[in-house]
């Protein structure tokens, strides 16, 4: 288990139901909290160096504090996001079982992303902004998609997770950062629409994204832009694309209420001939094939 997650399991007295694997700098792990009797608050350890990106997986009351101060009071619907940047140990009592998907991000690795990306100088002590349970359907769906990762104990595959935990940090210092007035001036505006452009192949893995248009969106050509893009995501555009679409088919195949054709047809593949060639290059078997597998695995447990 990773020295994080075991910090706050130590503090909050229970363990987690599951987690990323360790290997990874971004640690992340889904608690399921019972609402103690005597309403004893759940406070999470002061994390100095560690950014936590939290994910309501099923709706309660909760009262918060941060440093002995109430800052939220209310009900908290699911699939709502909580940001805590690094140096707050906040405290929490519900009145029901929580169930939520934590993100542990070093502060170090948005460092080193902030330095890919081309800024200057030194930056803000907080490089998060604190948000108290918003709606981000965009962050929302990344977080969703790590904690299926969680759910499949590491199964998934590696660059899978990789990308996954990339886009994520893009996403929190495109949209949650704290620096100061003026820092984003440092930044590469075509490197910008990288970061654009990622958000919009996340969000439209149905329907047709033309490279042409997100390179001209960039500022640059399309053999330019598939360079820019592969040297922050690892990927071709295409690929990006292609493997998102590959990791929601798995979902919906493990969901089983879903024909192949159909499928197909939601993710933006030709026919059904297509979507089987691709997922078996990326998974190393056909769509029926994993149905059966993951069938079997569920079975035996």
């Amino acid at each position: 288990m990773h020295p994080i997650i075991e910090s706050v399991s130590e503090a909050w007295k229970i363990a987690p139901l599951s987690v990323l694997p360790v290997e990874h700098d971004v640690a992340g792990a889904r608690w399921l909290c019972a609402a103690s009797k005597h309403r004893t608050p759940f406070t999470s350890p002061p994390l100095e160096e560690i950014h936590v990106v939290s994910l309501v997986l099923r709706a309660f009351n909760v009262q918060c504090w941060v440093d002995g101060e109430m800052f939220y009071r209310g009900r908290v619907p699911a699939n709502r996001l909580r940001v805590v940047p690094a140096g707050n140990s906040p405290s929490w009592v519900a009145d029901s079982i929580v169930e939520m998907f934590h993100v542990y991000i070093p502060d170090a690795a948005l460092r080193r992303r902030l330095s890919v990306l081309g800024y200057r100088g030194d930056v803000a002590s907080s490089l998060l902004r604190a948000t108290n349970y918003v709606s981000d359907p965009l962050l929302q769906n990344l977080m969703q998609r790590l904690a299926v990762t969680v759910r499949a104990k590491g199964r998934l595959q590696e660059q899978y997770l990789n990308t996954l935990s990339d886009a994520l940090l893009l996403h929190l210092l495109s949209y949650y950062n704290g620096h100061q007035p003026g820092f984003s001036e440092s930044r590469d505006p075509r490197q910008l629409a990288i970061e654009a452009a990622i958000d919009e192949i996340a969000n439209s893995l149905g329907t047709h994204t033309d490279i042409g248009t997100l390179a001209s969106n960039a500022g640059v050509s399309v053999s330019q832009f598939t360079r820019n893009f592969r040297q922050t995501t690892g990927l071709t555009p295409h690929q990006y694309r292609l493997r998102l679409r590959i990791e929601a088919a798995k979902e919906k195949l493990k969901g089983g209420m879903e024909s192949l054709a159909t499928i197909a047809d939601e993710l933006g593949f030709a026919d059904q001939a297509h979507f089987t060639r691709a997922f078996r290059q990326f998974a190393g078997m056909t769509p029926g094939e994993f149905s059966t597998a993951f069938r079997r695995s569920v079975m035996s447990k």
